[in-house]
């Protein structure tokens, strides 16, 4: 990579940058999805299960942490575990939560879950 930035760190960048962080070398390091805002690699600390994602918009994790209220058995939203600066841009560390983000759904999909969704959410006024 000839630029770095919140979202375009490498395998080796993270790793580097993980083992600084946690204090020991993150174990099962991978690549396990990037879009327009971050790259996301997955790896354990233990027993656990983790992410770490590195963007440029440090308001996105902001938004994920906030989101992680409204978990629920039937709506799996990760927990932000810390967000802080990296590479130019930022990091969010969360557990990892398996399954298929809901902007990738499609219109059918859509359709299925949203009466589920909708019985998750709580209503903060």
């Amino acid at each position: 990579m000839n630029r770095v930035d919140g979202k375009e760190v490498g395998i080796e960048q993270a790793r580097a940058f993980l083992t600084d962080h946690l204090g020991t070398e993150p174990a099962g390091l991978e690549l396990v999805g990037e879009g327009a805002w971050s790259r996301c690699y997955g790896f354990r600390q233990g027993k656990e299960e983790l992410v770490i994602r590195f963007g440029t918009y440090v308001d996105d994790f902001r938004n994920d942490e906030r989101a992680s209220g409204y978990a629920g058995p039937d709506l799996p939203i990760p927990r932000v575990l810390g967000i802080g600066d990296a590479f130019g841009g930022c990091y969010a560390i969360s557990t990892r939560v398996h399954g298929v983000p809901l902007e990738s759904l499609g219109a059918t999909e859509w359709r299925t879950i949203v009466p589920g969704v909708a019985g998750c959410v709580r209503y903060v006024l």
